[in-house]
């Protein structure tokens, strides 16, 4: 896991990340560096073959072990992406945006950068995107955030975060000629948010089985995490509600709406596996 406020977020694209989970799935523990020979091999795409940023973002999601092999959730969210392709990248825009909580404020800082890409983005809805404003404002709270005064942040660290986001289905950014257009969407995965809802009871410590009262705040970090249009979340509620029985809803005791998880989700709960 990155440590010692390091906010860089990696150039990785999607194509590089399933590269490296299908090389290291049919082999395990091979040398970083004949990772992108058998990448090439096997007809996969990897961008960035000398610094091979993708299996170092791999092992800070979770997704490889040190020894070069697929994690358990390496393994399910590889075979989400072959059953059902277009949740692959809410997964990991999930990942990238859970990793950094206030229990360890200087691990995982590339994950805080993440969350303020979105955090900065979804406030400015229908916004065009200028990468280095962004890193300049992202920079200013890090320095803020950290106290430190020599921080890593940059354009670079922005198109990190963009190209998880631009791989979004439904889309959160357009592009037209050299310009990018963020506007917050109208639906988004059941299956994302589930694991929003799932990162409030861990980040505020609520037990599985009590209900999350569904205040207006909790319902701007739903849709900050998933990106979408306020107006929007009960509808994408109802589905998930279909969707997961182990998620239910509650207006008893006085205390409004309030949604329960009976139990934390799993990858394979987003998708049956065979």
């Amino acid at each position: 896991m990155s440590k010692g406020f390091q906010f860089h977020i990696r150039s990785v694209f999607p194509s590089d990340l399933i590269a490296v989970l299908e090389v290291l799935k049919s082999y395990p523990g091979l040398n970083s560096k004949k990772i992108p020979l058998k990448a090439t091999e096997m007809g996969l795409e990897i961008r960035n073959k000398v610094k091979l940023e993708c299996l170092e973002t791999a092992k800070d999601l979770g997704l490889i072990n040190k020894e070069n092999t697929l994690s358990p959730e390496g393994f399910q969210l590889l075979q989400i992406c072959q059953v059902q392709p277009n949740l692959f990248p809410e997964i990991v825009h999930f990942l990238y945006f859970n990793l950094w909580t206030e229990l360890e404020k200087s691990k995982n800082c590339f994950s805080w950068t993440y969350q303020q890409v979105c955090e900065i983005l979804w406030s400015t809805p229908s916004s065009n995107i200028d990468p280095k404003t962004l890193a300049s404002e992202i920079y200013w709270r890090a320095r803020a955030f950290s106290g430190k005064d020599t921080l890593s942040i940059s354009a670079k660290s922005v198109n990190g975060a963009l190209h998880w986001l631009e791989a979004l289905n439904p889309p959160v950014i357009k592009k037209h000629k050299k310009e990018k257009t963020f506007s917050r969407r109208t639906f988004c995965p059941p299956e994302l948010l589930i694991l929003a809802i799932d990162r409030i009871y861990r980040v505020n410590n609520i037990p599985y089985g009590v209900g999350m009262i569904l205040s207006s705040s909790n319902r701007e970090v739903l849709c900050k995490i998933t990106l979408i249009e306020p107006t929007y979340l009960d509808r994408v509620l109802q589905y998930a509600f279909q969707q997961f029985k182990f998620l239910t809803m509650s207006i008893e005791g006085g205390w409004g709406e309030r949604l329960i998880l009976s139990r934390r989700p799993k990858l394979d709960d987003l998708v049956p596996l065979q």
